[in-house]
Parts: structure tokens; sequence; C-alpha cells
């Protein structure tokens, strides 16, 4: 029994150790890949609202959104890509399915496309 608890806690030990080490590896990976490098992004904008029950109410219907709050306003955005073919195409996708007027924004320079 004493030999089976001490394997068990030398096992957990090791395991929390290594799961250490590879989280913290995979951080700096992650930072050092997507952070530092200079490549576009386009974002689908839904829209802009001033106040948080505005933004509820007009997006209730929309199943997958990301909100952002910045200065005192929520931008809602349907998606993310690093290709402007998929942004064209999924901001045509939205409109036809829902038939609002979505905006696609290149992160880089802010220009709507």
């Amino acid at each position: 029994m004493k030999k089976t608890l001490k394997i068990s806690i030398f096992s957990i030990a090791l395991g929390a150790i290594a799961g250490i080490i590879l989280n913290n590896t995979y951080k700096e990976k992650l930072s050092n890949s997507f952070l530092n490098e200079e490549k576009t992004y386009y974002f689908i904008q839904e829209g802009v609202y001033s106040s948080t029950s505005s933004m509820q109410e007009n997006t209730k219907d929309l199943l997958v959104k990301t909100v952002d709050s910045k200065n005192d306003k929520q931008y809602v955005y349907l998606g993310i890509t690093r290709d402007e073919k998929n942004a064209k195409k999924l901001k045509e996708i939205y409109e036809y399915e829902s038939g609002m007027q979505l905006q696609n924004a290149d992160e880089k320079t802010r220009k709507m496309i």
C-alpha cells in the first residue's frame, strides 16, 4: 500500500511538472509567433453600439459573435480572418442570410473593404 501511494504521488508530481513546462513553452511560442508577426487581419463587423442593452437587443439572434468594449461603445464582430477573399465571402454569406449590411475592416490600416 505504501509503495502504491509513493508511486501515485510521484506520478502526480511528475505530471504537474511536465504540464507546467509544456504550458510555459506553448505560451512562449504563441506570443512569439502570433503577436510579433506583421500580418493583416480582417474583422467582419456587425455594428457599433453605444449601450449594452441596445447591443443585446439587436444581436440576440446572432449565435456566434464577439463583443469588444472600447470607450463606452460595444463593437460586435462576426468573424476574423487573415485572408481578404475569405473576409469578403463571409460578409456575403452573412448579408445574404440576414439582410444586414456588414463591414470588413483591415486591422492594420483600419480600411473598410
